[in-house]
Parts: C-alpha cells; structure tokens; sequence
C-alpha cells in the first residue's frame, strides 16, 4: 500500500543541528517518525562498541499540509546526510515543504512505511534526495537499545562537562596508549574516580556519586563520536550478544535529547 504526505519544514536549523550529529559516524542515515510525535535516529559504529541516539520533536520541527493521515512508523534511508544538510542550509530562509511516498514493508510484526520517494520543494527550487538501499543503511531495534540505557543499576555517576571533555580529549590524544581506562574505587576513607593512559592520570571533579569499584576500558578514537556538550556520565553493566557482562558508559546530554553508549573493550 502506497501512502503520501507533505510536510512543512518549519525549523530547518533543528533538523540541520540533528542531522549535523550523526555525520561522526556514517554518512548515511536511517530517520525514524514515531506517531507524529518525534523524529528519531540511531547511528553506529563499525562494531556497534559506540552507539547514538537521538531525538527531536516532530511537531515543533514539521507542520502537516494536507489530510493524508501520517502512519505510525515511517523510515527514511537518507543517503549521504552531508549532501542534505547543504541543500537544508543553502533554501532554510525559504519556505521548504518536504513530499514523502512511503511504501508498507511486508512481512513485518508492525506496519513500518519506507520513504522511496523523497522531495523537497520551495517556491525556486523541486529536488528529489536520493535514498539509500537495506544493505547500506541498516536499522538498530529499539529493544536493543533500550535494555542497554537503564541507569538503575549503575558503578558510578559523573557531571561531565564540555571542559573536562575538552581536557580528557587532548590528554588521549597526546597519549602513548590506545586506551583510555576509567576506574572507580571506594571505600570506608575515600572514594576516587579517575581516567588515565600510559602517560596521564586526570582525576575527575567532585560532582560525582560511586556505589561500586569499577574498571572500563574504551578505545581513546570513539572519543570524536561525542558532542562537545554537558552530560550525566553513567559507569555500568551491560550484556552483550553472547550473553556475557560487558561494562559501558552512558553519555546523557544535559543540552540535547542524545544518549551515546560506550562498550569497555574487556568483558566478563
């Protein structure tokens, strides 16, 4: 079943700044509308050790132009999201409409609607954006992420700032060691959280709670995939594919509605 809709574009700056995100990572992008009520999407690296995901508000971001009612779940492979996000930025003083032809995806559990036909309009300007393929663009469950992005149980919690990262990042970058460890350590005296490589040992500011010792060992390049904003830093437990403890760091943006996860290179 064939389905089509337009869309104003009423705050292209929000759509440029979230698509402008995930470019770290790939140069394609799966966008996902859920109920007419958000915009999300989910970005990777090569062995899903780091993983993002975001979310923007569809109804301050779009308005609906005509009747068609919007199916629950749609999905657009943008190819190549740096090519977008030029045409967005060089049209977004104009009035921008977007048309959407989705196609029902057979033999799903839910009714999901590709986007095969995607075209933006002003009053100048009729471009059709060019799609990607399964193959390229590939779709991260929701289940997956969500059992991965509890803060129940966590070993350490951190006000992470841009300047600490700022900080954290030079140090690595300067480092000896591919590796960047984080280890917490309590007890009846003292507690202490601190990051460290092969020539550097940065302890982090007193804005921090521990409940547990910990180790995590992450790889000192997926640094570049966080945004240089304020999170809540969680040290905890994951499980990953094989059913074994991995232990992760949750990045929770104080500024944006992101999350980024990030899987020690030891597990349990």
């Amino acid at each position: 079943m064939e389905k089509s809709f337009r869309l104003r574009l009423k705050q292209p700056e929000t759509l440029i700044n979230f698509l402008v995100k995930f470019k770290s990572f790939d140069n394609n992008l799966l966008l996902e509308f859920k109920s007419s009520n958000e915009i999300k999407a989910k970005a990777f690296n090569v062995s899903k050790s780091v993983i993002k995901i975001g979310t923007i508000d569809f109804k301050e971001t779009f308005d609906q132009l005509d009747d068609q009612v919007i199916p629950e779940n749609i999905r657009i492979r943008i190819f190549n999201i740096e090519r977008l996000i030029k045409v967005l930025k060089s049209i977004s003083k104009d009035e921008i409409d977007l048309v959407l032809g989705c196609n029902l995806e057979e033999n799903l559990k839910e009714d999901i609607y590709y986007v095969d036909q995607f075209v933006i309009i002003t009053k100048n300007l009729k471009m059709t954006i060019p799609q990607g393929t399964e193959t390229l663009i590939k779709y991260l469950s929701d289940d997956i992420i969500n059992s991965k992005i509890g803060i129940d149980n966590f070993y350490f919690q951190l006000e992470f700032t841009k300047e600490f990262l700022d900080k954290l990042d030079l140090l690595a970058d300067l480092d000896q060691d591919e590796k960047v460890k984080i280890e917490s350590f309590i007890n009846d005296t003292k507690k202490v959280l601190k990051f460290s490589g092969k020539n550097f040992n940065l302890k982090s500011n007193d804005e921090f709670e521990i409940k547990e010792n910990s180790q995590i060992l992450i790889d000192k390049r997926s640094l570049k995939y966080i945004d240089k904003e304020n999170y809540c830093l969680y040290g905890k437990s994951s499980v990953n594919k094989d059913n074994k403890k991995l232990n992760c760091l949750l990045f929770d943006s104080k500024e944006s509605n992101f999350k980024i996860l990030m899987a020690s290179t030891v597990t349990e």
